[in-house]
């Protein structure tokens, strides 16, 4: 990390805002804004100041990269390449798992279509299964998701400028996947009514129409998956303390730390 980026964190890691930090070293919002985005550098008595308040090196702080020994586990900084690689990662999961499901569900389409013609209906529903079965199975041998845990385990910590950049995108998505959420308990809403009213009145379904069912299932059910991934997937890192706060996520935190400390003590 480079000086702005340290900066930022130790900041928010020790809850300080910019006013409040400005004020304890001698100077504006303004100049802690420009240094967090490294337009500058703060004068060597502002930088000792700084590095005595957040009780770390100077060198530390100049030094682009350097660790720190003792620095806290509880934020993880999250760099704009490795937040865009982990959007595109689950839009790929999404895209992947989507397709499969939506195929293994159109297999029943051929079943239904070609029923005089056996040896066709026989080979069109494998060959549905088997493509979906693999297209799911690849996606599971592959996925490289053990590099974006830490994401979802820990508080995060954002570029400022980017941060507020991803939410203006987010904000023109959103509609976009709250829309592709709702076809499908619309297609299944509308197919239980049609099969309790030919119940009801004693009628046979047309045969052409449960194929046409089975095809806007899938591309319904495609939809869903991809909206309502998408949509988490930003939410995860624009709303990463409400992500933070949900008990799935504190007690798999606490599962992961007790884990963690088991292997020390081993």
């Amino acid at each position: 990390m480079v000086f702005g980026e340290k900066m930022y964190k130790l900041r928010k890691e020790k809850g300080l805002s910019q006013e409040a930090l400005a004020e304890q070293i001698g100077t504006t919002r303004q100049a802690i804004s420009k240094w967090e985005n490294n337009q500058g550098f703060p004068e060597t008595e502002k930088l000792m100041l700084i590095a005595n308040i957040f009780n770390v090196s100077v060198d530390y702080l100049l030094k682009e990269n350097e660790a720190l020994k003792d620095e806290p586990n509880e934020s993880y900084y999250v760099s704009r390449e490795k937040a865009e690689s982990w959007i595109l990662h689950e839009r790929n999961t999404v895209n992947k798992l989507g397709l499969g499901t939506a195929i293994l569900i159109c297999a029943g389409i051929p079943f239904l279509i070609f029923k005089e013609q056996y040896a066709i209906r026989i080979i069109s529903v494998i060959s549905f299964i088997l493509i979906g079965i693999i297209i799911i199975f690849r996606l599971c041998i592959t996925d490289s998701d053990y590099e974006f845990r830490k994401l979802k385990q820990q508080p995060l910590l954002f570029d400022r400028n980017y941060i507020d950049e991803l939410s203006i995108r987010y904000n023109g998505l959103r509609k976009k996947y709250l829309n592709m959420m709702i076809p499908l308990p619309i297609i299944f809403i509308l197919g239980a009514s049609m099969i309790v009213v030919s119940k009801y009145y004693e009628l046979s379904l047309n045969d052409d129409i449960i194929p046409v069912f089975l095809f806007l299932i899938a591309f319904s059910i495609y939809m869903f998956l991809y909206g309502s991934v998408m949509k988490e997937a930003y939410e995860l890192l624009i709303r990463n303390d409400e992500y933070i706060s949900k008990w799935s996520t504190r007690l798999r935190m606490k599962f992961d730390a007790w884990l963690n400390f088991s292997k020390k003590e081993r």
